[in-house]
């Protein structure tokens, strides 16, 4: 059983892995993957590792093979707003062909609303760093990002957490995904969306340089670990193109129980 469940958590690793080059662009669409050999040598996994991570990403709609030719990323595959990946608003940005920004960062600790703490499983009064964003698309404001880390997430920082500069340079400079993967050893497994319209309130216009009532999309999201623990909590308030939406779907084959 613990040998099933250590080959599991590999291949989940390794998918996740090939998500982040094709949602980065270093795999661009279209284009073939490295051989096998080649991958199983650079990722250090068996070739069944490696097969089973390749046949979940093309159920997923990313990969396709080709008999005799390879293994493609797919030229269709379109990363704006995927909601089948999940990477950090800066690259979901420049994926859509656009620059990405920040027009303002704010980070604090904070005690969280009752939503927030039971969302995280966090007892009453525990505090979290939160996280506010408002991010720019070839300079116009388009995302305010309001995301919510619990502090267990920074034990080993030698003060329990740190500091609010630090946070800040590193957010300046890369993600808040590739941050909590690299710096904060958090492995993300899935996440729950909860996807909403509605008009921007006199706030939100405010910070997206909008008019009240705008249509705008709600994202409400919680992402989970392999073990299912909540590790980040995150609302995202988007207007124009960051607000498109692109659904991957796979077509249900019937079981034999089926009646047409």
């Amino acid at each position: 059983m613990m040998n099933w469940l250590r080959e599991r958590n590999l291949t989940l690793q390794v998918a996740d892995w090939m998500r982040e080059q094709i949602a980065s662009g270093a795999w661009q669409a279209g284009s073939k993957l490295p051989n096998e050999q080649e991958l199983c040598e650079s990722l250090s996994v068996s070739r069944g590792t490696l097969r089973n991570s390749l046949l979940m990403l093309e159920r997923e709609g990313f990969l396709s093979r080709r008999q005799g030719l390879g293994t493609f990323v797919r030229k269709d595959l379109m990363l704006d707003n995927n909601l089948n990946l999940i990477f950090g608003t800066k690259a979901r940005i420049r994926s859509t062909g656009m620059e990405p920004g920040l027009a303002q960062l704010n980070v604090e600790r904070v005690i969280p609303s009752q939503e927030v703490a039971s969302a995280l499983d966090l007892n009453p009064g525990e505090e979290v760093i939160l996280v506010e964003r408002v991010h720019t698309a070839n300079g116009v404001k388009a995302v305010y990002s309001k995301d919510y880390l619990p502090l267990q997430l920074f034990s080993h920082y030698p003060n329990g957490i740190p500091s609010t500069q630090t946070l800040r340079n590193v957010l300046e400079s890369g993600s808040l995904v590739h941050f909590m993967q690299k710096d904060l050893g958090v492995q993300f497994y899935h996440s729950r969306v909860i996807i909403q319209p509605e008009n921007a309130s006199n706030d939100i216009a405010e910070l997206l340089d909008i008019h009240p009532g705008t249509a705008i999309m709600r994202y409400e999201q919680v992402s989970n670990d392999p073990s299912e623990k909540s590790i980040l909590y995150s609302l995202e308030y988007c207007v124009g193109k960051a607000a498109i939406l692109n659904i991957s779907r796979i077509i249900a084959l019937p079981s034999n129980k089926a009646h047409n």
